[in-house]
């Protein structure tokens, strides 16, 4: 058989990845394990890692300067002496992040690369930044993690766009959820970083309004210190009189991770600002009722009403209504649950993400185009 038929095509991937732990680098890390990924491509990584720790992502720094100089070489290597077929690039629109991965890309122009430029986060809108875009992302592969996206992708002319949904491992079993069984106390879990934008204040406001009206429930607060200190966490709950309904469990990783959702009776996460969350479609795995915000794409996986209840941002009372309303129907509550469990094994599972993505590979490759992914 002919060697060169059976080369696979090559793909570079330029991607951020742990450390620090977020919901871009571990979707980016399950990408280039995927098995079928790698038995389509011949891949090779350059990673993004410019800070250890999630606190100092959007910070500037010298040492990010250097860094980005060595990839800088490590990337016209690539393209000089490897030639990819495709570059696979994974772009911060905001910040310092935003000139640097413009320049990445300009590289990639001055190679004349296919390359498939994704986008893990809102644009904050500029009139210079849409320049910018519209000379760097000429003719280029999108894509983007939900409907959403594009409208901050309106005004870029000239680009195709492909919408490809997050996906995560299954991990939840039928005999899990089967086994789950509803606290007499319901347990209300907020599972993320400890982020401003992700409403934490928000949640414990909301908690605070159920307090006040004798409500019966527990609280349980995971996620990493980021804006918001574990003192300053405490602090806030000892404020707003919540020392007894609410407790802080710091970080949790691994199996432990799904035994808190499983122990869990209701899911909140009234974000801010956000395109994907990926804690939704753990806790829909989990098979919990979420109550979240009118915000980037989570419309696109809660359906409202249906798998649980969205609410305007900033709205502690309204969220603390849905939180009431939740813990005196617990039916209603576990039927939410159950459907979106059926939403996320149909629609969000990391075999469906790593399918769709090595599809749009493929089309990318071949030349074809108004493929459809979701």
């Amino acid at each position: 058989m002919n060697k060169k038929q059976d080369k696979k095509p090559r793909i570079l991937f330029i991607v951020q990845l742990p450390p620090p732990i977020h919901g871009a680098s571990l979707r980016n890390r399950d990408i280039i394990e995927s098995k079928l990924i790698n038995d389509s491509f011949d891949i090779k990584i350059i990673p993004l890692r410019f800070s250890e720790k999630l606190e100092n992502l959007s910070k500037f720094s010298f040492k990010k300067i250097i860094k980005t100089i060595i990839i800088i070489f490590k990337l016209k290597k690539e393209l000089l002496f490897n030639r990819p077929n495709l570059v696979f690039f994974s772009f911060s629109p905001n910040g310092f992040a935003f000139i640097r991965d413009s320049v990445f890309i300009l590289i990639m122009k001055m190679f004349s690369i296919k390359k498939l430029i994704v986008f893990r986060e809102r644009i904050q809108k500029q009139k210079f930044k849409n320049k910018i875009l519209s000379f760097i992302l000429k003719n280029s592969e999108i894509m983007i993690l939900s409907k959403f996206i594009m409208n901050d992708l309106n005004e870029i002319k000239n680009i195709k766009i492909n919408i490809v949904y997050d996906g995560i491992r299954k991990i939840v079993s039928d005999s899990d959820i089967k086994n789950k069984k509803q606290n007499k106390n319901p347990i209300i879990l907020f599972m993320s970083n400890l982020i401003i934008n992700k409403g934490i204040l928000i949640f414990l406001e909301s908690l605070s309004v159920l307090a006040r009206k004798g409500i019966d429930f527990s609280a349980l607060i995971v996620g990493a210190p980021v804006d918001i200190s574990e003192v300053e966490l405490m602090q806030k709950i000892r404020e707003l009189r919540l020392t007894d309904k609410a407790k802080y469990l710091g970080f949790i990783k691994g199996d432990k991770r799904f035994e808190t959702y499983l122990n869990s009776d209701i899911f909140v996460l009234p974000t801010i600002r956000e395109t994907f969350p990926g804690v939704i479609l753990e806790a829909m795995q989990a098979g919990l009722p979420v109550i979240s915000s009118f915000e980037g794409g989570i419309p696109e996986i809660v359906k409202n009403g249906e798998t649980g209840f969205l609410v305007q941002k900033n709205d502690s009372t309204a969220l603390a209504k849905k939180i009431e309303y939740l813990i005196k129907n617990r039916e209603i509550a576990m039927i939410m649950g159950q459907k979106g469990r059926e939403r996320f094994l149909k629609y969000f599972t990391y075999e469906k993400m790593e399918t769709n993505i090595n599809s749009l590979l493929l089309h990318i490759l071949n030349g074809e185009t108004d493929a459809k992914f979701n």
